[in-house]
């Protein structure tokens, strides 16, 4: 979204994902079409991205975070390819990015309201696989429902 501001960004976000959210609540088939088709129009024109557009009748964290989730997770099974020469240069990188995938995932626990104890004395949190594994399924168990309730929704406007 080049040439404007930060806050005209984040209004223009607020705006596309409020009519995406009229869209899936609008019980006129006609009225639905013409604010999704406005809501895209406005997406293109001003580069949103995509993943901030999914779940609009969610808070916008929801669709940050998994969108953040979908990304560290991608980039992390990238360094699970096989190749042990990437260990040599690219294990920091690994870290910090395995490092923000936990901060990520620290934040969709609050989400999902699951409880994550605090360490003391500003320690770093590390997920264990089975604790992230569990997080992981729980937000994407709050994002299927979303999805379900908004087809459940089209279905009936139909």
């Amino acid at each position: 979204m080049g040439g404007i501001t930060e806050a005209e960004a984040h209004r223009l976000l607020t705006r596309v994902r409020a009519l995406l959210a009229m869209a899936e609540s609008s019980e006129f088939a006609a009225e639905a079409r013409a604010f999704a088709e406005k809501a895209r129009a406005m997406a293109e024109d001003y580069g949103i991205e995509p993943a901030l557009l999914a779940f609009p009748r969610e808070p916008l964290r929801v669709a940050v975070i998994v969108a953040e989730l979908q990304r560290l997770q991608a980039e992390l099974e990238s360094y699970d390819d096989g190749d042990t020469d990437i260990w040599a240069t690219k294990s920091a990188e690994w870290s910090a990015c395995l490092d923000e995938y936990d901060l990520v995932l620290e934040a969709a626990a609050e989400i999902v309201q699951v409880l994550v104890p605090r360490l003391p004395y500003g320690c770093r949190r590390h997920f264990r696989p089975e604790e992230r594994n569990h997080i992981k399924q729980l937000v994407m168990r709050k994002v299927q429902q979303a999805d379900a309730r908004a087809v459940s929704r089209e279905e009936a406007q139909r």
